[in-house]
């Protein structure tokens, strides 16, 4: 092995270390889970638990044009919740689609998130919190580690991957969300 890659893996080896040390020290959110058939149609109701008044949705076309979340935006009028929606989420999501959601969210007054769909969606909300954890920061200055180290807004996660037989009661059948500490 040369020299030059001894001290590269050595770096690398220096690098893990600190960072599993540091790991510890970090106050990470932990991840709730609430799963089962039906376990969507409970997600307004930890919403507001939590004080929260308005959420944006940030979804794909896909499912708003299959009705597929109509069930959840029933329960959400019925717990009083307010919601705005984004469902402009393009497969691999933009610059464009972040900022755009960004300034929906900004100019409701929203004040958590709720992604519902496959990976971009879930991806899209991701940046959207980041941008406004960092609002002065560009997407693209925000990839990396520890580039956000700001709360982002609550953001409540409803994966769907497209395999799952979906009515109206059991979108996806799980979801997750970010408790904030």
């Amino acid at each position: 092995m040369t020299t030059k890659k001894s001290v590269k893996k050595m770096y690398c080896r220096m690098f893990q270390s600190v960072m599993k040390a540091g790991i510890s020290t970090i106050p990470w959110r932990t991840p709730k889970l609430m799963k089962g058939a039906g376990a969507v149609r409970h997600l307004p109701a930890a919403i507001k638990r939590r004080g929260l008044k308005k959420a944006l949705i940030v979804t794909g076309p896909t499912l708003i044009g299959r009705g597929l979340l109509d069930g959840v935006l029933e329960e959400m009028e019925e717990q009083g919740l307010l919601y705005v929606i984004y469902n402009k989420v393009e497969q691999n999501p933009t610059d464009e689609n972040v900022e755009d959601a960004v300034k929906v969210f900004l100019e409701n007054g929203c004040d958590c998130m709720l992604a519902l769909g496959g990976g971009a969606p879930l991806d899209c909300a991701k940046a959207v919190g980041a941008r406004i954890a960092r609002p002065n920061r560009q997407i693209r200055q925000l990839q990396g580690l520890f580039r956000v180290v700001k709360q982002i807004p609550m953001l409540f996660a409803v994966p769907y991957n497209g395999r799952i037989r979906l009515g109206n009661d059991d979108i996806g059948s799980y979801h997750g969300y970010s408790d904030a500490p």
